[in-house]
């Protein structure tokens, strides 16, 4: 079974509620591939990337009504969900 029919909900919501940045990890590294991002969240997003030991996966930003929230792919772990957060109100644009 592909990865995309296996996180089929993941695949849907990320269809209806496109996100305006995107971080794509890959081999660790943090890089992004959809927008840009504020001063220092690329960097952030290694340092949890590397102290999770995550490999691979997608931090994506969602614009909402009043901000935006942080949706993250599959691969990415739970327990560093929080982290992430953390690191972007720290960085995110303000206003």
């Amino acid at each position: 079974m592909t990865a995309m029919l296996r996180h089929a909900g993941y695949w849907i919501r990320r269809l209806a509620n496109p996100p305006s940045l995107v971080i794509r990890i890959e081999n660790g590294t943090a890089r992004p591939t959809k927008g840009t991002p504020p001063p220092g969240f690329v960097g952030a997003c290694n340092d949890v990337a590397r102290d999770f030991g995550i490999d691979s996966g997608y931090v994506e930003v969602v614009p909402r009504m009043h901000g935006a929230t942080l949706r993250f792919s599959p691969d990415i772990r739970r327990d560093s969900h929080q982290r992430f957060r953390n690191v972007w109100g720290a960085v995110r644009p303000k206003g």
